[in-house]
């Protein structure tokens, strides 16, 4: 241990290295995190999911919902039709009676740019980055609702949710942009 004359010269060359290094994992990290997510199909299928928690109870439709006046955003604590609509989603909603093949609601419920309903039919026939992620389901989950006398009967949801939103941030905790809180 007496000739450390060299020891000098390593310093240098173990700094280069470790600067190459700190270099290589910082425009990894730039580049990977740089790169823009589209959470678009998530954003549909968290709103389906939502709604659905919303409307439905242990299998049960909400009664609230058949009324007439039935406002979908203010009952689902959601934000407002222009907030909506600025974030560029679609929610259409319609509950069909099975046996009747007739909708319960007066008109279907239109959340939402309107504009997106014919993107999601053009987007389903051609392919596009551009266009919008629409989730479109149709009798896909039996619901059970009580007519008068108690009788129950089965109905099905047709959803059709449709997502423009290109944000710059993602909010793991709400996602889809358009939730306030949750019903309970």
């Amino acid at each position: 241990m007496k000739n450390k004359r060299g020891e000098k010269l390593m310093v240098f060359w173990w700094f280069l290295a470790s600067m190459f290094v700190f270099v290589v994992v910082f425009l990894t990290a730039i580049n990977f995190f740089a790169k823009p997510v589209d959470v678009r199909g998530l954003q549909t299928e968290i709103v389906y999911s939502n709604l659905y928690d919303c409307l439905v109870s242990n299998s049960y439709l909400r009664p609230e919902v058949l009324e007439e006046g039935f406002n979908l955003s203010e009952f689902c604590h959601m934000r407002d039709q222009k907030s909506i609509q600025d974030l560029r989603f679609l929610i259409y909603l319609d509950i069909v009676d099975k046996d009747a093949q007739k909708s319960l609601l007066v008109e279907p419920i239109k959340l939402g740019d309107g504009s997106l309903y014919s993107d999601c039919e053009i987007s389903s026939q051609v392919t596009n980055p551009y266009s919008p992620s629409c989730l479109n389901r149709t009798n896909v989950i039996p619901v059970y609702y009580l007519e008068e006398g108690d009788v129950r009967k089965v109905a099905f949801f047709n959803v059709l949710i449709a997502s423009q939103y290109s944000g710059s941030r993602i909010n793991v905790g709400n996602i889809s942009g358009i939730w306030e809180g949750k019903n309970e």
